[in-house]
């Protein structure tokens, strides 16, 4: 005997999903009697895994599932309050001060003379036995 059952579509993520607020969802009565039975398809699990508990537990949260939206205000009174408006678009977000740049220069700068020192006076002093 085969049994029919509503079997879902899968989903497309290139299509949006609707969202419905409580009061938008029409009456269950309204929908009972649409026929959108198909034949019910094989799992691939035995018989007595199909009808273990948490399975069909599983199953029946996820007939009944709801994505709870928040409710969205259009009118806060104390947003004017909170941001007021004055903001201004930087021109670069990364600010480099230049004097900075002039003293790490000038670090670089005397390592470098520091190590050609070292070793002219290292190949110049070094005896070689």
């Amino acid at each position: 005997v085969s049994k029919l059952s509503f079997r879902a579509p899968a989903l497309d993520a290139a299509k949006p999903l609707p969202i419905y607020r409580g009061q938008d969802m029409p009456d269950l009565n309204d929908c009972v009697y649409v026929n959108r039975a198909v034949p019910r398809m094989p799992t691939g699990m035995e018989k007595k895994e199909e009808s273990e508990h948490h399975l069909q537990r599983a199953i029946s949260a996820q007939q009944v599932m709801v994505i709870p939206v928040p409710e969205a205000e259009s009118k806060v009174n104390y947003y004017n309050r909170l941001y007021k408006g004055e903001f201004k678009q930087p021109k670069q977000f990364i600010r480099v001060h230049y004097i900075w740049v002039l003293e790490l220069l000038v670090i670089f700068m005397l390592f470098i003379l520091f190590f050609y020192l070292f070793q002219t006076y290292y190949n110049k002093h070094v005896l070689i036995l």
